[in-house]
């Protein structure tokens, strides 16, 4: 009888060992996911795989009229996964009217893409949001009416890589007449 309770009791711990390994691999796998998982909320990039900052002024992605930068302002936070560049560049301030707004990005644009050109709470966009043949350039044209001002460009875009983002950026029109 002595023999039988003995099992009885290895038969128990046998039965909670699993459980314990099971419980510690799965508190191992939470502390690794609370270390990522902020990158996945933040929609942004671990630092060093892409671009942190918007362009500096007076760099010019192509594209548009002439858009001679005169003085810089502090561009918006960080642009979102693939972006490259943007004409006009974010934070310049232009002497006279660009033709459209581009947007570069490294990667291969998908259908779902809009470009908003906003100042004082209108859309001075003009016609639709369109795709170069590059398939990596957004580009809209401005109203040609569009007064001087500040300019605010929002864009939403998708990749064919699955990934999709949303960005803004600013520049002033300081144009006379």
């Amino acid at each position: 009888m002595d023999r039988q309770a003995d099992r009885g009791r290895k038969t128990r711990h046998r039965d909670r060992f699993p459980w314990a390994v099971a419980a510690a691999y799965l508190l191992v796998l939470l502390i690794l996911a609370l270390g990522i998982l902020p990158l996945f909320v933040s929609g942004r990039q671990p630092s060093g795989t892409g671009p942190e900052t918007p362009p500096a002024a007076g760099e010019n992605g192509g594209g548009g009229a002439d858009t001679t930068a005169t003085t810089a302002t502090t561009p918006a936070p960080g642009p979102p996964l693939h972006f490259v560049s943007s004409a006009p560049a974010a934070g310049s301030t232009l002497t006279s009217r660009p033709a459209d707004v581009s947007i570069t990005f490294d990667a291969e644009l998908a259908a779902s893409v809009s470009i908003a050109i906003s100042s004082g709470g209108k859309d001075y966009g003009s016609g639709d949001t369109t795709v170069d043949e590059n398939g990596m350039t957004l580009r809209r044209l401005l109203d040609p009416v569009a007064p001087g001002g500040p300019y605010t460009v929002s864009y939403h875009a998708c990749w064919t890589d699955g990934n999709c983002g949303d960005g803004s950026f600013q520049f002033i029109l300081n144009q006379s007449g």
